[in-house]
């Protein structure tokens, strides 16, 4: 799909951030352009592969990568091969554009391993507002293309393993499997709530907490059964029912992994 709008701007102008360029190219063009471009340009790539450069820094750019221009730059880009490389562009402007990039530790243009599943979400809401052609489209344009770039910046610190920034993103994941640990969960069930594939997900998990999402909810399980086992006087297979395990024998095989004791032998040590 090719789509490229060239956004005429009014009030826009006024804002600490607008949109000026939007578009998407299934077959992504050579670009060069000694001089720069006269605006900071997001790009990610959804599908093939391509080369940049920049400042004298080469990359390769593939699926779930984003690269980051700022304005007046020298660079160039273009696919590698004779294959297609789909990229996602926006371009944008404002009185404090390059002030909010900078401020986030980007100085310098580079490329960056990001889920671009978020990023084409917020994407597609402002083609919807650019084609809607409503009074305010501009405004809400504006408002998303920050969005995009604090997101941008957010995935870019997770691929960086920045554990702080990380746990921020896997919050409402966390919090998901808080409530519902004794419920069956999917590994799917998680990836829907951050809209990112599994395994992005399961790559997050690992940089920030060390495990993968599966294993997690495991060890919050065995977590909450060693207090049953020590305080409520059910039986050990309605405590199992209880942390989410059918099947009480499979719970006292995952217990005694983990706990290097069977269950019933935790609740005589600790009673």
């Amino acid at each position: 799909m090719e789509q490229n709008f060239l956004l005429s701007i009014g009030n826009e102008k006024n804002l600490p951030v607008y949109l000026s360029y939007i578009g998407e190219n299934e077959y992504q063009p050579h670009i060069l352009r000694p001089g720069g471009f006269h605006c900071a340009q997001i790009i990610f790539c959804t599908s093939g592969q391509g080369w940049l450069s920049i400042e004298g820094r080469e990359y390769t750019i593939t699926e779930n990568m984003a690269f980051y221009l700022p304005a007046k730059i020298p660079h160039e880009y273009k696919a590698v091969g004779e294959g297609k490389w789909h990229t996602h562009y926006i371009a944008f402007d404002g009185y404090a554009s390059e002030l909010i990039m900078r401020q986030l530790g980007y100085g310098v243009g580079g490329a960056y391993e990001v889920e671009t599943k978020p990023l084409d979400e917020i994407f597609r809401k402002i083609i919807f507002a650019v084609k809607s052609d409503r009074e305010y489209w501009g405004y809400s344009a504006s408002a998303a293309v920050y969005e995009i770039i604090m997101l941008f910046h957010k995935l870019v610190c997770i691929s960086k393993k920045d554990e702080n920034m990380a746990n921020d993103i896997l919050e409402p994941v966390l919090s998901y499997i808080d409530d519902n640990y004794m419920n069956v969960i999917e590994l799917t069930d998680l990836c829907d709530i951050m809209k990112v594939t599994p395994q992005y997900l399961c790559r997050v998990f690992k940089n920030s907490l060390g495990i993968r999402p599966l294993e997690y909810i495991t060890k919050k399980r065995i977590k909450m059964a060693k207090q049953l086992l020590v305080m409520d006087p059910r039986s050990i297979k309605d405590i199992a029912e209880a942390v989410g395990y059918a099947n009480a024998g499979y719970f006292c095989t995952v217990f005694k992994k983990y706990e290097g004791i069977s269950p019933g032998e935790y609740q005589k040590i600790k009673r």
